[in-house]
């Protein structure tokens, strides 16, 4: 009787609380202005933020703009006292933010009526279509009645639901009641699975793994990973697995590593014996972590296959319980149909085909498996996310299309030409090609220059087979000898670009799929000669941030950011830039890049959107680079720069940003090399380093 009541009770907290309280709560709340650029990511059980958030709270972190903010309310962690406290603070939280970010269900969302200010985008914790959930489970023994999940829903007030492949989407729109409103579920991909392409965090991972297990040093990695058992509150770890039969058939090429679900709060034990053998790492190591060292996976009915297959290697199933599971929650496939991998009852089986894994793997079976579940978890998501919830749409505010104005102008001719020097460029090269093949912007309105110099590696082959499928758009050329910089390559290129418009990229780099449409359509309603388009560094790779904190359609080197950034990864007018040339020293793209700044009638920035990637790859591999520990050709640069400073008339104060700029970043290095290689420089360089200082000195006064 006494638990009855006590049943009864919260059950009538919980429909006063999310059908009046909560509601009135938000109401009142809601008086209040949002506030502007606040992000909030909002999780319902877990104190510490989840994996699913991660990558994009970083992102959000380095925009000026944006102030991401992270709350729990702490259920199952707290009494319900203060969870009915936190969830009435988070309300307030909820009422001020732009945007709000959820990785579950929350029925606290979904029971305000939303003001149309704030959007909810719905990242979801899992991948794939695995187990049911939501409404898909409405009267199971796992889910609630239907009536009930209707009267107060989980998924209500969701403006998109991000998913990691189409073929998922249905699954989804059942499981959230979005029957209405499919169009919102975009297989953008799932942000947390960007870290499995990234060289870094695999390597990290690995040295995190041997830290806390020394044991796996020299051994491979079996990784059991199962779901838990019962409901979320009273979770249990399933303790079928046979631990010591699995030492006696693989101990000496294998270490077991087990990781239960977070929920499960009783470890089952680890066997007398096995000590040496399996480590229950649930406590200590993230799940993430530990796909990227297993060699194997083990697991039943979890999501995190969907991950795994990513890395193409064995997975099975020990699914002893697969009757009494379909009755408590169900699949969305049929079981055995779906898994990449033998699905096995008892523990001989298991251990047997653990044995002899690697002649029984079956690795087209996880690849099918990959492509049909996973296609958009290709290590851009979080930067598809982003562009989707937070870049504006394009031309939103004139509605200008830059393909409408230049095709009046000439019906078939040239927009744009793409210009790409590559030097020993694979593996990279492919994914910067296909980048530009990916364009919104109507391809017979585009050019794609690709100069091949001297590579040594299947770049000419990779050229030539772009340009057989794609002749009206690939350009290829090839320079007997590598020349020593991106300098030649990028002028013979130059040479012949026939667009309004010529944009350099290099070949270990990509474009985002809208950034030749945005950046023509911002130039051609800005009247830009010259624009700048927002970087993003992948893999731990830094680029220039300062001069991109917002849209500039007119600036200026004497009062703007922009030369902080000499690259020439820019879309420049060709009218202004045809009839001149990279010089062959180095560094080569500073007084290219400064003389068309100085030509220019308009400068722009586009900040809305992450135009360019630029890749963490190898200079020395990935480039034709060979002088930039050459002091002369420095110099020589030097005195180009001070040569443009006389021939447009320029001030020492006028040229202050740039003689900073100088001075900062590329003087010191220059005066670096000189010192610890030893090189004589002539006196005629010491005059043009010693007028570098008085112009500086100058500037500065």
């Amino acid at each position: 009787m006494k638990r009855f009541l006590k049943r009864f009770a919260k059950r009538f907290i919980k429909n006063a609380t999310l059908s009046f309280a909560f509601p009135i709560a938000y109401r009142y709340f809601a008086r209040k202005p949002v506030a502007a650029g606040r992000v909030l990511f909002f999780e319902t059980k877990e104190t510490d933020m989840p994996d699913s958030f991660e990558l994009l709270y970083q992102r959000l972190e380095l925009d000026a703009g944006k102030h991401p903010r992270y709350m729990t309310l702490n259920q199952n962690h707290v009494s319900y006292v203060q969870y009915l406290k936190n969830s009435i603070w988070a309300l307030h939280e909820i009422s001020r933010a732009e945007v709000v970010f959820l990785a579950d269900a929350s029925d606290l969302v979904s029971c305000v009526k939303l003001r149309p200010e704030t959007r909810v985008v719905q990242l979801w914790h899992a991948c794939g279509a695995f187990k049911k959930w939501g409404m898909s489970t409405a009267d199971l023994k796992f889910g609630g009645t239907r009536k009930e999940l209707l009267r107060h829903p989980f998924y209500k007030n969701l403006s998109l639901v991000t998913v990691s492949s189409p073929d998922v989407a249905w699954a989804y729109e059942e499981a959230m009641v979005l029957q209405d409103r499919p169009e919102i579920i975009k297989p953008l991909g799932v942000s947390r699975t960007d870290v499995f392409f990234d060289q870094q965090f695999l390597a990290n991972a690995r040295e995190s793994v041997e830290n806390v297990v020394p044991q796996v040093r020299g051994k491979r990695v079996l990784l059991y990973a199962p779901t838990f058992r019962g409901r979320v509150a009273s979770a249990e770890g399933p303790d079928q697995l046979d631990i010591a039969g699995l030492k006696a058939a693989v101990g000496g090429d294998f270490v077991l590593l087990i990781k239960h679900h977070p929920f499960v709060k009783q470890l089952p034990p680890i066997p007398a014996g096995c000590e040496d053998f399996a480590f229950d790492v649930t406590r200590s190591l993230p799940i993430d972590q530990l796909l990227c060292v297993a060699d194997v996976c083990v697991s039943d009915y979890s999501s995190l296959v969907f991950e795994y297959s990513l890395f193409g290697k064995p997975m099975a199933f020990f699914a002893y319980d697969l009757d009494d599971y379909c009755d408590w929650r169900g699949f969305y496939y049929p079981y055995e149909e779906l898994t990449p991998g033998p699905v096995f009852r008892d523990n001989k089986l298991l251990i047997d085909w653990v044995k002899h894994v690697d002649e029984r793997f079956d690795a087209q079976q996880v690849a099918a498996f990959r492509k049909k579940f996973m296609s958009a978890c290709d290590g851009q998501a979080t930067v598809r996310i982003y562009n989707e919830v937070f870049a504006p749409p394009l031309n939103e505010a004139t509605n200008v299309k830059a393909a409408d104005v230049l095709r009046a102008h000439d019906t078939s001719g040239i927009d744009v030409s793409i210009v790409i020097p590559a030097h020993n460029a694979m593996s990279r090269l492919t994914r910067a090609l296909d980048s530009l093949l990916a364009q919104t912007y109507p391809r017979e309105r585009m050019e794609v220059l690709v100069t091949d110099d001297g590579s040594a590696d299947a770049t000419w082959e990779t050229l030539c087979t772009y340009q057989e499928r794609y002749p009206a758009l690939f350009k290829v050329e090839r320079l007997e000898a590598a020349s020593g910089s991106p300098a030649k390559p990028r002028n013979v290129a130059l040479e012949k670009a026939q667009g309004k418009y010529v944009f350099f990229l290099d070949a270990d780099d990509w474009l985002g799929s809208e950034a030749i449409e945005r950046m023509l359509d911002h130039a051609v309603e800005w009247g830009s000669d010259v624009l700048l388009v927002k970087m993003w560094g992948e893999n731990g790779r830094e680029v220039p941030k300062s001069m991109f904190d917002r849209n500039q359609p007119k600036a200026d080197i004497a009062t703007s950011k922009i030369c902080w950034t000499f690259a020439p990864l820019k879309l420049f007018r060709r009218d202004l830039v045809a009839d001149m040339r990279f010089p062959n020293d180095m560094p080569e793209d500073i007084p290219f890049v400064l003389e068309a700044y100085l030509r220019a009638k308009c400068i722009s920035v586009a900040a809305d959107y992450a135009y360019y990637h630029v890749s963490f790859d190898s200079a020395d591999e990935q480039a034709s680079v060979t002088s930039w520990d050459n002091p002369h050709s420095s110099i020589r640069i030097y005195q180009r720069i001070l040569d443009l400073q006389e021939e447009y008339a320029k001030s020492d104060q006028d040229f202050a940003v740039v003689w900073k700029r100088l001075f900062s970043l590329d003087v010191p290095k220059t005066i670096n090399v000189i010192e610890n290689k030893g090189d004589t420089i002539s006196e005629e360089e010491r005059q043009i380093l010693r007028r570098l200082d008085a112009a500086i000195a100058l500037a500065g006064s």
